[in-house]
């Protein structure tokens, strides 16, 4: 139990207060060395805690990239290729620069996708609560009512004969929920599930195309911020596909762009493989024959981002709306099987 305590990893958030400092104390320039032992006498007791083990990793022989990832918990695998870039081109300090800009970026935008997202979870939770009230406690009070009427249309007897049982399927949801996330942290947890999980993600369709939209756009993130450090195209194709989290489909791409070394171009790398679209194909195509690669990959990285914010701001949109359809839906349903039958009664 103790050392279990001793070697836990630590939180994210200070995986990149962590970073900051280091970036910091590197841009004064320092050696990797000196910043480390530096911040190992930090007022904060767990940036101490954590340069320490970090100090001490450093002495077994491993890199930074490895030292932090023993010490930290990592975000994504995306990180450990950029520290590693910035170490073999010996320029750490721009690494941990691109990675520093890039969170923050990552962070203000995430930041407005949840204040997005405020005000459509406040209608639609709303609106959940509005049809749970009226369903299990407005509905059951004219069962009375209809108990003697001779015909009730089909949408009045169902919603007679579910009345009442709406908390319990909500309930049901919530450990439907809960279960599934359960289920996640076991696979992610055991190798021969996390295959299965990653191979079965792939082939689904609509969960398939996300992975490959999600790996593309990690790709070229970490193919754009290699480059930064000036290593060559051939390593930074290398660190990007470390990135990709799906092996089957890291796999797949990594036999296709190594197709390189023979001397094929990257546009026609990576088009078998679905990371670029028709109008991405063309840029690449273009950028290989003018020179720009570089600044043709980083537009392509910032556009994906750009896409997926995008999407995500769409969908959020949509759930206010949504939300309010839901229930004027089922307002509607009531006024067809409970007002107007009530009506034909007393008329």
């Amino acid at each position: 139990m103790v050392d279990f305590l001793i070697s836990k990893k630590i939180s994210k958030k200070y995986f990149w207060k962590y970073l900051n400092l280091l970036e910091l104390l590197l841009s004064q320039n320092g050696r990797i060395t000196d910043a480390v032992l530096i911040l190992s006498n930090d007022g904060d007791k767990i940036i101490q805690k954590a340069s320490m083990r970090v100090q001490e990793n450093l002495k077994k022989g491993l890199s930074l990239s490895k030292a932090l990832a023993e010490t930290f918990i990592i975000p994504n695998e995306k990180i450990i290729s950029i520290l590693r870039a910035g170490e073999e081109s010996a320029a750490l300090e721009k690494a941990l620069s691109a990675l520093i800009q890039d969170q923050k970026k990552t962070e203000d935008r995430n930041k407005r996708l949840i204040d997005l997202l405020i005000y459509p979870s406040i209608v639609f939770l709303f609106s959940i609560l509005a049809i749970w009230i009226i369903f299990d406690y407005v509905i059951v009070g004219f069962s009375d009512i209809f108990e003697n009427a001779k015909e009730l249309p089909q949408t009045s007897k169902f919603l007679l004969e579910y009345s009442g049982y709406m908390g319990g399927a909500l309930i049901k949801c919530l450990w439907l929920i809960v279960s599934i996330l359960f289920l996640i942290v076991i696979i992610q947890n055991n190798n021969r599930f996390l295959n299965l999980y990653y191979y079965l993600s792939l082939k689904l369709p609509i969960i398939g195309s996300f992975v490959r939209n999600f790996s593309k756009r990690t790709f070229f993130k970490t193919l754009s911020l290699s480059q930064n450090v000036n290593i060559p195209l051939e390593r930074c194709l290398e660190l990007a596909l470390e990135s990709i989290q799906n092996i089957y489909f890291r796999k797949a791409c990594g036999s296709s762009i190594m197709e390189i070394r023979n001397g094929v171009d990257l546009c026609d790398c990576l088009d078998p493989v679905g990371l670029v679209t028709g109008r991405e194909y063309s840029q690449l195509s273009f950028a290989q024959k003018f020179g720009n690669l570089e600044r043709i990959i980083g537009e392509i990285a910032i556009e994906n981002d750009r896409a997926t914010e995008r999407r995500i701001e769409t969908i959020m949109k949509l759930v206010g709306p949504f939300s309010i359809l839901l229930l004027g839906g089922f307002i509607l349903l009531i006024a067809m099987g409970v007002i107007v039958p009530l009506f034909s009664i007393q008329a």
